[in-house]
């Protein structure tokens, strides 16, 4: 049942198998249907970061024969949430990828090391289906990607979140906070796996801070 505000959830259980299977959704009993298919059981992982993160296949080292051996990895699932800031946490995206099928005409844009992890990782599980959700942003700083109510709690970083608080921009992607509230914070909830994390420099003058962040 929905809440007042139209918020649900529903658990669906998974068979032991990786599948495909088929997901019907209907009101009631002869309503139309949603049906979704070829959908795989297997793990999620999140992957956060900055530049180094968006850092795309097709800019790999040997990229073209990457992108077409990519065809043979359809056991991984795509999803890119794109670039957002927001000065509060959303409920929904502002704009995404949704999940596609590995192959060479999705992947080639997707982020380098999320594909080749998950393909590793897919390998090492006897070829479990990985599904990737790949939240990067050019430049991105690690406290951008924590919620604000965490780092609020933490003496250590009073500082730096007092300093931001008197900077009048309030979607800058440096922002504390501002891309977990647009990226991060629609997927709370959602299960995974866990969590890869691959930054630049943004961070770099700030090493103690940057281990109290992580």
């Amino acid at each position: 049942k929905a809440d007042a505000e139209g918020n649900w959830s529903a658990n669906i259980r998974t068979g032991s198998q990786p599948g495909p299977y088929q997901l019907e959704i209907a009101a009631a009993a002869g309503e139309p249907k949603v049906i979704f298919s070829n959908i795989k059981v297997g793990e999620v992982w999140l992957c956060v970061g900055g530049r180094n993160m968006n850092f795309p296949v097709s800019s790999a080292l040997n990229s073209e024969n990457e992108v077409e051996l990519s065809k043979n990895f359809n056991n991984l699932r795509l999803f890119n949430i794109e670039t957002h800031s927001a000065v509060s946490p959303l409920e929904d995206f502002n704009k995404v990828t949704p999940w596609t099928v590995c192959a060479p005409e999705t992947v080639k844009d997707f982020s380098a090391t999320a594909y080749f992890f998950g393909r590793e990782v897919s390998k090492s599980l006897e070829e479990m289906p990985i599904g990737l959700i790949q939240a990067s942003a050019m430049g991105a700083t690690c406290e951008a990607f924590c919620s604000r109510r965490s780092m609020d709690k933490s003496s250590d970083l009073a500082p730096m979140l007092k300093q931001w608080d008197e900077i009048v921009d309030p979607t800058s992607i440096g922002r504390p906070g501002s891309l977990f509230n647009g990226m991060i914070a629609p997927i709370r909830g959602f299960p995974i796996r866990g969590v890869i994390w691959y930054q630049g420099e943004a961070n770099s003058a700030r090493g103690d801070q940057y281990s109290k962040l992580f």
